[in-house]
């Protein structure tokens, strides 16, 4: 009789089965890092590139303008270009006149006046 008292009453778990659940969870836990870390890394590639771009837009934007109210421009060499540019007063009377290089470097970069405008730029072959 003692037996059967023991088998009836048997409620809960074997320490297998609860070994067994916890590395099934692990497993689907691990996944799902996985799957959210990555996720993340491209979430902050793709913010670096957006950030690269849009610097790169504002850069070239500022080009166009100067060269487009350059009152004359000169081709230094094939990788430079020296831009006459008026200096306004605050009646937007011109005043003088400087001058502005832009020049591709050769590596990855385009300078204004010596200073980095542009970096990582692919030249086209």
């Amino acid at each position: 009789m003692k037996r059967n008292y023991l088998k009836e009453n048997q409620k809960g778990f074997s320490l297998i089965e609860l070994m067994v659940v916890v590395v099934i969870l692990s497993l689907i836990i691990l996944g799902l890092v996985t799957f959210f870390t990555g996720g993340a890394r491209s979430w902050i590639a793709g913010q670096s590139q957006l950030k690269a771009q849009r610097e790169a837009r504002q850069a070239m934007d500022r080009m166009v303008k100067e060269i487009r109210v350059g009152k004359e421009i000169f081709a230094g060499s094939d990788t430079s270009v020296t831009v006459k540019i008026p200096a306004f007063d605050t009646d937007g009377n011109i005043t003088s006149y400087g001058n502005v290089i832009y020049e591709f470097d050769g590596g990855n970069t385009i300078q204004r006046d010596s200073n980095p405008l542009i970096d990582n730029v692919l030249k086209e072959s």
